[in-house]
């Protein structure tokens, strides 16, 4: 069946936009006659030209859709600002008088977070305009200006100006640039459920503002409220960048039936995916738990029967990846001499420098096992089952009994030895979404204000063909908000820092002038998730992500549209 479709020439490219947006999992054939010709009457040759057609064929993977794996819209990207809701501690005294627009608002009170991230007050060139990208396709009814997408100066009226509704975006331009100096905020409106008053996908389900609360697939959350500063224009080049290909195609941070994750063990680390292990004398040890944990699997557990120890792992390294789903906004700053570059970037012909500002991003569910070790001699007249909700009490009586008997009592004492704890029970869990933000850098006073900054350097031999590299160093704050542990168990995955990661990689240009960067983490990274159990000491769950366990792949759109947004 023909499509409907729009086109033009721009320069020497042909720029073809369907009536409708493409659908996922259809074959589409862009097919051309010899009637399209140059300026002196040359006619265009084959689309094909490995198999001498005139048809150019393409799909889009499979979108696997139902109410069962439906989940409601995120802001991948916002610009300016941090896509979150955040609290409403407004302090524009804070970071030397920047400001600070509180902190993401999280299920988790500041008390229980590892660290807490206050978000800055950014600058907003007077030359750009707000942009926002969401994981789904939008019901562009529900945005409109003034209702569910506001913007207005903090101490004036509403801003005038255009809003442009895409199938995945929103762009609001000002009638008038923005004051150098004056506090502007941009409102996105979401509600708990339902689409009344909150922007919504075309599922009808509302924006999630608050990926930190956990909440449920069809739930919303409060309103996103980012606040900005005026700016002086700049000349600074802006990019938008999607991470593609995705294996979670329907961003609701998981793997359903019908999309195609890793199923081979032996295969490395596919793009836009994190693998995660357990953490094999990562702590000089041997040993993948510590303190309550005994030992810790990802992806998988043991074998055998208890007692459990890490010669029983089961092997799973297909199950042991994350998925990511996210995108990315760069500003490309300008050329850096090679003795201003940080060490961890090895060029000896300077690079160019490139902003990368501050982001979430959405990881699929990873399965693990722990199993905590159990004090069972009683001996010392307590064990570590009297501290379990429910039937500890009782068991502990019961193993307190047998001790008493001259026979089981010895044998019970032989067993044990002089270790008292043995892995007996094994705490299977599934961590739900799990949340990844980039985190702005220390400034000059050691507050987190600054985005980080990146480098395109030449590649090793670019005389031979090399192609440029990017490299990067940055933090991030990791967050399981769903994550919930059995026996009373409590877990620290609530703005966990994960720091100082170098990503590196390739960078090239596609033919249609589309951008690709190719980043992979360059050095082992060892996280440490504490276990708590009531008045017990606690213990650790070992992981590590190993040498380029974290793969990364970025498009843009062209490089030509690109500059027209600027």
């Amino acid at each position: 069946m023909d499509e409907p479709f729009s086109w033009k020439l721009d320069g020497n490219a042909l720029v073809i936009t369907p009536d409708d947006p493409v659908d996922y999992g259809v074959e589409y054939v862009v097919e051309t006659t010899t009637d399209i010709t140059d300026l002196s009457g040359n006619p265009l040759m084959n689309l094909n030209p490995l198999d001498g057609t005139n048809q150019l064929t393409f799909t889009l993977p499979t979108y696997v859709e139902g109410e069962d794996v439906q989940r409601g819209p995120f802001a991948t990207t916002v610009y300016p600002g941090f896509p979150c809701a955040t609290s409403d501690e407004l302090d524009l005294n804070a970071f030397g008088g920047m400001g600070s627009q509180g902190v993401c608002v999280s299920s988790s009170p500041e008390s229980e977070q590892v660290e807490v991230d206050r978000m800055p007050i950014t600058d907003m060139p007077a030359n750009r305009a707000i942009r926002v990208r969401f994981s789904q396709n939008m019901d562009p009814a529900s945005i409109e200006l003034g209702r569910t997408f506001i913007v207005e100066e903090v101490d004036g009226g509403a801003v005038e100006g255009s809003l442009e509704v895409g199938v995945r975006h929103l762009t609001f331009t000002p009638d008038q640039p923005w004051e150098a100096g004056t506090l502007y905020r941009y409102t996105l409106a979401s509600e708990t459920s339902g689409c009344a008053s909150a922007i919504c996908s075309e599922d009808q389900l509302p924006l999630q503002t608050a990926l930190l609360l956990g909440n449920e697939s069809d739930q919303g959350g409060p309103n996103m409220d980012i606040l900005f500063r005026g700016a002086a224009a700049t000349d600074n080049v802006f990019q938008e960048l999607n991470n593609l290909p995705s294996v979670d195609v329907n961003y609701n941070f998981a793997i359903d039936g019908g999309e195609s994750p890793v199923t081979d063990d032996n295969l490395p680390v596919p793009p836009n995916a994190t693998r995660i292990l357990p953490n094999q004398g990562g702590a000089g040890d041997e040993n993948t738990g510590g303190g309550l944990v005994t030992a810790a699997n990802t992806g998988c557990g043991f074998e055998g029967a208890p007692p459990y120890s890490e010669e029983d792992f089961e092997q799973c390294d297909a199950r042991r990846l994350l998925y990511a789903a996210g995108a990315l906004n760069t500003e490309i700053l300008g050329f850096v001499e090679a003795e201003e570059l940080p060490d961890y970037v090895d060029s000896d012909r300077g690079g160019v420098a490139v902003r990368i500002l501050p982001t979430t991003l959405g990881l699929t569910n990873l399965d693990a096992t722990a199993v905590i070790g159990v004090d069972l001699n009683a001996a010392d007249g307590e064990t570590t089952l009297a501290t379990l909700p429910v039937l500890g009490d009782a068991l502990d009586t019961v193993l307190e009994g047998l001790g008493d008997i001259p026979l089981i009592g010895g044998v019970l004492d032989t067993v044990l030895g002089p270790t008292q704890d043995i892995g007996l029970i094994p705490i299977e869990t599934a961590t739900g979404p799990n949340i990844m933000r980039v985190r702005y850098e220390p400034d000059a006073n050691n507050e987190r204000t600054e985005a980080p900054v990146g480098y395109i350097v030449p590649g090793d031999n670019p005389e031979a063909g090399d192609l440029p590299r990017f490299v990067i160093e940055f933090d991030l704050l990791f967050d399981a908000p769903q994550l919930s542990l059995p026996l009373g168990l409590d877990h620290n995955a609530k703005g966990l820092p994960i720091g100082q990661i170098i990503l590196e990689g390739p960078m090239d240009f596609l033919p249609d002038g589309r951008l690709f960067i190719s980043l992979k983490s360059r050095e082992p990274k060892e996280v440490n998730l504490d276990i708590t159990l009531g008045p017990l000491s606690g213990g650790q769950v070992r992981l590590l992500i190993p040498e380029q366990g974290i793969n990364l792949s970025y498009q843009s759109v062209s490089i030509k549209k690109s500059a027209e947004q600027n």
